[in-house]
């Protein structure tokens, strides 16, 4: 329902949608969670509840989505590919 307001809002605001479907594996999740609790100098709340949660609960993208998303691996530098594909996007959309 989320995604449902801000993606009502830009077809209302005459604004491109996207979305970035950022990824990683539960591992490197929980690795970069535990090394953040450790340096202890992190605004995130996260803790390992909270991920095992959000894993948990996360609603898939619907068929619409989908079509609205790019999909990002956060496991690797894949900057280039990504800012290009948001340019082709955003084009695409006027």
């Amino acid at each position: 329902w989320q995604r449902k307001l801000f993606r009502d809002l830009a077809r209302e605001m005459d604004l491109p949608f996207l979305i970035l479907d950022c990824r990683a594996p539960e591992t490197l999740l929980r690795k970069r969670m535990e090394e953040r609790i450790r340096r202890g100098n992190n605004a995130s709340e996260a803790t390992p509840s909270v991920l095992a949660r959000q894993l948990e609960e996360g609603e898939p993208l619907s068929g619409e989505e989908t079509e609205a998303s790019i999909l990002v691996d956060t496991s690797v530098d894949d900057r280039s590919r990504v800012i290009a594909e948001i340019r082709q996007r955003l084009s695409e959309q006027g």
